[in-house]
């Protein structure tokens, strides 16, 4: 293998190309992994801030849910159980309120009262938690996943119990909380392609996703996910994890009631890290693709130099010295003396020949006048 100093002029050409745009190549790909860290960085800030605003939404609603039933619980048509004029005045709510799927109102057994929509038969819901806590702790309560009654759907329901003045209960009044507004909450959010919302209730089973609901609803969530959430010192963070061997960076949070001791409801929000890397990605791609085709041209136009104004002057010179080492006379290397480097070796190659020619005539003169010489000494003698 031939050392650094052997190597042809074509060779050091490309070579210098080459060099001439790696360090270019360098701060873009490094430039590139910074996009792609601080594209990271942006999509777990947003994924944090979108979170924290569906919580906020959520909460909110909770809240007013809760106004709603209290403020429910002191009218005489609840408090006097008039199933009647409680079915219209649910019905006037639910229709003047799309964020419920429907109000109702159980008997202290759990039989059906009252509802804004038709109740299925024989509807009973003392084994409902939402029920079971109301009885238990006599205040707002939450439930869990749960379909049936007449919303047929899967469903958040709440609940307050209503008591008379001796204490006794009367009736407990049911909110049925619609998560359909987190749809409309979502589109307005411009996060990546592939990002899901996803509610769970408290055994972690999926009360609402926002993509493939018909598949993932009312099944349990990832067991390991939710694990992270529930035994998190945190209530909102953000991590980075894997489903199905999919990388994702993700953003959660969990809502407690005033009184409650355990959350009653944990959102996730994952955003894929491929769609979340996608921008930055395609910009380090472009990048390195114009680069390259900058490195391809560069190499070209070094193959053209070299062969034009470099090899070709070159070959002049070699193909004139071996004329002149041949004998030839009155050798001209053919390149004009002022053209650059070449033309000073051109005109020093043929002032050599030149004189080289010059001392072969002297040469030539000396032998005829040796032998003009030796012509008249025998005459002489």
């Amino acid at each position: 293998m031939k050392n650094f100093t052997g190597w042809s002029i074509r060779t050091y050409l490309l070579l210098l190309a080459v060099l001439s745009v790696a360090p270019a190549l360098a701060i873009m790909i490094y430039t590139g992994l910074e996009q792609k860290n601080r594209a990271i960085a942006d999509v777990n800030s947003s994924c944090a801030t979108v979170i924290g605003t569906l919580a906020d939404g959520m909460a909110d609603t909770v809240t007013d849910t809760r106004q709603l039933l209290v403020t429910l619980a002191a009218l005489p048509e609840v408090r006097n159980r008039d199933r009647k004029a409680c079915n219209l005045l649910f019905a006037r709510i639910l229709r003047d309120n799309p964020r419920y799927g429907n109000l109702q109102a159980f008997l202290p057994d759990g039989d059906n009262l009252a509802s804004a929509l038709p109740p299925t038969d024989t509807l009973n819901v003392h084994d409902r938690k939402y029920f079971r806590d109301a009885l238990r702790t006599r205040e707002f309560s939450a439930g869990e996943y749960i379909i049936g009654g007449p919303l047929r759907k899967p469903a958040f329901d709440v609940a307050y119990p209503v008591h008379d003045s001796t204490g006794n209960l009367v009736v407990v009044l049911q909110a049925a909380i619609s998560l359909a507004q987190f749809n409309s909450m979502l589109d307005r959010s411009h996060l990546p392609p592939g990002s899901t919302l996803v509610i769970d209730d408290h055994r972690g089973t999926i009360l609402y996703r926002s993509s493939d609901s018909d598949r993932f609803i009312g099944t349990s969530d990832h067991q390991q996910l939710f694990h992270e959430v529930t035994t998190s010192e945190k209530t909102t963070a953000v991590f980075s994890g894997s489903i199905d061997n999919k990388k994702y960076n993700m953003a959660f949070t969990s809502l407690r009631l005033p009184k409650g001791d355990a959350p009653y409801i944990y959102m996730r929000l994952q955003v894929p890290e491929e769609s979340a890397l996608a921008a930055a990605g395609t910009t380090l791609d472009r990048t390195i693709f114009h680069l390259v085709m900058a490195l391809f041209f560069a190499i070209l136009a070094a193959m053209l130099f070299a062969h034009f104004c470099i090899l070709n002057r070159a070959r002049r010179l070699v193909a004139a010295s071996e004329r002149l080492a041949a004998g030839n006379k009155g050798v001209r290397v053919g390149i004009p003396h002022d053209d650059g480097e070449f033309g000073l070796i051109a005109r020093a190659f043929d002032k050599m020949s030149e004189r080289l020619d010059k001392r072969e005539e002297i040469g030539r003169n000396l032998a005829d006048s040796h032998r003009e010489l030796q012509h008249f000494a025998s005459i002489a003698s």
